[in-house]
C-alpha cells in the first residue's frame, strides 16, 4: 500500500497481503499460523510483524490454547522454529483468547492493543 504525495514522491504505508520481510527473507503469516496450529496444545494462532529499525520486521505470533492446555513460549517457540526454521517467530505470546468478530476475523485493533500490553510489561507466555 502506498500514496503519493502532491509534489509526486511515493510513500510506502505498509504491505496489504500481511506479508512479513525479515533481514530480506519473505515470512507469510499463514505459514506460522499453521505451524502453530499443529501443536496440540494450540487452539488459535495469529501471527504478524513488529517493526524493527535493524531487521524490518519481526514475527511474533499470538496464540489461545485449548481449555487446561499448557505450554509455554518457549516450549512453542521450539516447536515452530523445528518446522520454519529462521521462518519461525521470534516471540510466541499466549492469550486468553485471540479476539474476532462475529464472523471470525481477527479484530487486529484488539489483537495489537493485547500484544503491546504483554511485550510492554515484559512478560512471557503463561503456562
Amino acid at each position: 500500500v502506498a500514496r503519493r504525495t502532491p509534489d509526486g514522491q511515493l510513500i510506502h504505508c505498509g504491505r496489504s497481503d500481511q506479508m512479513m520481510i525479515m533481514d530480506g527473507i519473505n515470512i507469510h503469516p499463514a505459514e506460522i499460523e499453521r505451524a502453530l496450529g499443529e501443536h496440540p496444545s494450540v487452539a488459535d494462532a495469529v501471527a504478524m510483524p513488529l517493526h524493527s529499525d535493524v531487521h524490518q520486521d519481526i514475527p511474533i505470533c499470538a496464540v489461545a490454547l485449548h481449555p487446561g492446555a499448557r505450554a509455554t513460549e518457549d516450549d512453542l517457540r521450539r516447536f515452530a522454529t523445528e518446522r520454519l526454521g529462521v521462518r519461525a517467530p521470534r516471540r510466541v505470546l499466549v492469550l486468553a483468547v485471540i479476539p474476532r468478530n462475529p464472523q471470525g476475523k481477527v479484530v487486529r485493533a484488539q489483537l495489537v492493543q493485547a500484544v503491546e500490553a504483554l511485550l510492554h510489561t515484559g512478560a512471557h507466555a503463561r503456562s
